[in-house]
């Protein structure tokens, strides 16, 4: 590649890196938090939405109302967990239906 080719392209590199900048992402992003899930434990959210896509985050079977573990089986708990992530992708307003 001469070296205007790659000016060019290099100058290119800077506007598209500037038109999605961390301030657009940081605008773009949106933090989920719902009372009706379990409260996240630690330093993350419960799920964050980027330019239309949702990521959750890990799920364990507690029960949001009494913020317990709850008691049972593989079975059970994992129900828990589906009931969980089912209310988080509602409050990032989406669904189970949408995959």
């Amino acid at each position: 590649m001469d070296r205007s080719r790659w000016s060019r392209s290099m100058a290119a590199r800077r506007v598209c890196s500037n038109r999605i900048g961390n301030s657009t992402l940081k605008d773009m992003k949106k933090i989920i938090s719902t009372d009706r899930a379990p409260k996240a434990i630690g330093p993350y959210s419960q799920a964050v939405v980027i330019h239309g896509f949702a990521f959750l985050s890990g799920q364990i079977p507690i029960d949001p109302e009494t913020n317990k573990l709850i008691e049972g089986d593989v079975v059970a708990q994992t129900l828990r967990v589906l009931e969980n992530i089912k209310i988080v992708l509602e409050a990032c307003g989406s669904s189970w239906r949408r995959w």
